[in-house]
């Protein structure tokens, strides 16, 4: 096998591992804080409805995070759907997904029973 032959091999290697790699996406677990459960809901407690509220923000190459990702921010935007004072029975699912170091996307999701309280 001669120089060249073996110089084409290698090149071939590389630039097919550097494409897999800069086509690869890769979605990353992050593991969600413990759900909130309630069984029992006191007689000063009007349930509204089931709701659903998202946050998310975004970098790009390494730069942000541009919006809000933050638990804080999905609950607020679940409450402002019906016009709830809390949540009850709520479910939390965060993820992250990135394509390489180009960009990245982080996203909070809470569902729950929104509920008013009476005064």
């Amino acid at each position: 096998m001669s120089i060249k032959e073996m110089n084409m091999k290698m090149k071939f290697a590389f630039l097919s591992l550097a494409g897999m790699i800069a086509l690869a996406g890769c979605t990353v677990y992050l593991p969600t804080p413990p759900g909130m459960s309630s069984t029992e809901v006191s007689p000063n407690v009007q349930i509204v409805g089931t709701v659903e509220g998202e946050s998310q923000s975004s970098n790009v190459f390494g730069f942000g995070p541009f919006g809000d990702h933050s638990l804080r921010a999905a609950l607020q935007d679940a409450l402002s759907k019906r016009g709830g004072d809390a949540l009850i029975n709520v479910s939390i699912d965060q993820s992250s997904t990135s394509f390489g170091p180009f960009y990245r996307v982080n996203r909070t999701m809470v569902m729950g029973t929104a509920v008013k309280y009476m005064k």
